[in-house]
């Protein structure tokens, strides 16, 4: 993580009680339970300049990050917005991380920070970091928790994932009764819970969802801190791998944080566990 985040996290975050912002959670869908695994999850990416050589008809040594101008050119791009928002397949997934909460039979709470890194350095390909990502979810019956992952990070790993030629038939599986296995295909199922819709307020969506960094601002806990995701491509190509992880985990915990003040709410985990949680999620990011 950033130098100094653990300090932050521990400082700004007001992680006692509930912020009177979340009341917008009542008037929408609510969670129905807590599973023994959650994977609070967060996707960055960036144009994929393979896929933009062969749309375009490029040659093959045509440099990235001319292809990347390219391929916002082709999807609009003007002086005040150079870098319009790319169809999710012409995109290209470079990182995913996120905080791993596994709850013992005995109540007890044990938090993980886990990143995949694609590519950086050469270590991972695209197909090895979906593969990787979405057959550890399935594998632990994981319930997945994003923030308009719905919108985004779902709908660019399965497309992603399909380009790349992964095979992922735990994720992929749709039990044909709920009780026989999650689906994380279902809509409104309890498999992924995307907390954007959770917050659309009235349900309504759109201009009204607060982005992930204006609700954590609302909560009192810290979002965006040296980056955001507009500078994921820059980070990438000045081969900056580290900070681009480090600002992906970052979301990662405030996509975290947020569940866990949702759940909160709901009176999903007991308050007596919610403060050994808010401890254990210090110890983590302080190390």
């Amino acid at each position: 993580m950033y130098p100094g985040a653990g300090e932050v996290w521990c400082r700004g975050s007001q992680l006692s009680g509930v912020h009177p912002s979340m009341t917008a959670v009542a008037q929408t869908k609510k969670m129905k339970k807590v599973a023994d695994v959650v994977y609070c999850f967060d996707c960055e990416w960036i144009p994929c300049a393979r896929t933009g050589r062969t749309l375009l008809g490029l040659p093959e040594d045509c440099p990235s990050p001319e292809v990347f101008e390219k391929l916002w050119a082709r999807a609009g791009a003007k002086p005040e917005a150079p870098r319009p928002f790319l169809k999710l397949s012409l995109s290209e997934i470079v990182s995913i991380s996120c905080i791993v909460r596994r709850r013992s039979t005995d109540g007890t709470v044990k938090l993980e920070l886990v990143s995949y890194p694609a590519l950086a350095g050469g270590q991972t390909s695209e197909r090895q970091l979906i593969t990787s990502f979405l057959e550890a979810v399935a594998g632990e019956n994981a319930q997945l928790v994003g923030y308009n992952s719905a919108g985004a990070d779902l709908p660019i790993l399965i497309p992603r994932g399909i380009a790349s030629r992964c095979r992922c038939p735990k994720f992929g599986q749709r039990p044909a009764k709920p009780w026989l296995g999650l689906d994380y295909f279902e809509r409104f199922g309890e498999a992924h819970i995307d907390l954007a819709r959770l917050l659309a307020a009235g349900g309504f969506g759109g201009a009204v969802t607060p982005s992930l960094h204006e609700i954590a601002c609302a909560c009192g806990i810290p979002g965006k801190l040296d980056h955001n995701g507009a500078n994921v491509v820059d980070l990438w190509q000045g081969g900056h791998f580290a900070e681009l992880t480090a600002y992906n985990e970052t979301d990662a915990c405030t996509t975290y944080l947020l569940w866990l003040r949702a759940a909160n709410f709901q009176g999903l985990i007991p308050a007596r566990e919610l403060a050994q949680e808010v401890s254990a999620f210090r110890a983590l990011i302080a190390r």
